[in-house]
């Protein structure tokens, strides 16, 4: 008969820990690897966005936005900042060039 698992998510860390350190590594390494890449592609969005390393330091370290959600992100702030002068440039522009 085959050993019956624990169903609670730290039984189960706790066992997998015990009985098998060797995947409980690789899952680890695997997650290390993939949430650096995920940081990596939010931050080099900094080079092409400058005035917005705020937001992207925030994203680069909230655990979950990715590169493309974080792009995203960065267009609306820019749209939200450039909307003001817009708006206000055309609000000067005299009549007969509108």
């Amino acid at each position: 008969m085959t050993e019956q698992l624990p169903n609670q998510p730290a039984a189960v860390r706790a066992y997998l820990e015990k009985h098998r350190p060797d995947l409980v590594a690789a899952i680890r390494e695997e997650g290390a690897a993939c949430e650096r890449e995920r940081i990596q592609a939010v931050h080099d969005l900094a080079k092409d966005a400058p005035g917005h390393q705020a937001l992207i330091q925030t994203l680069m370290f909230d655990g979950h936005t990715t590169g493309g959600e974080a792009a995203m992100q960065v267009l609306n702030a820019e749209r939200h900042a450039r909307t003001p002068a817009a708006d206000n440039h055309q609000a000067a522009t005299p009549a007969r060039f509108t």
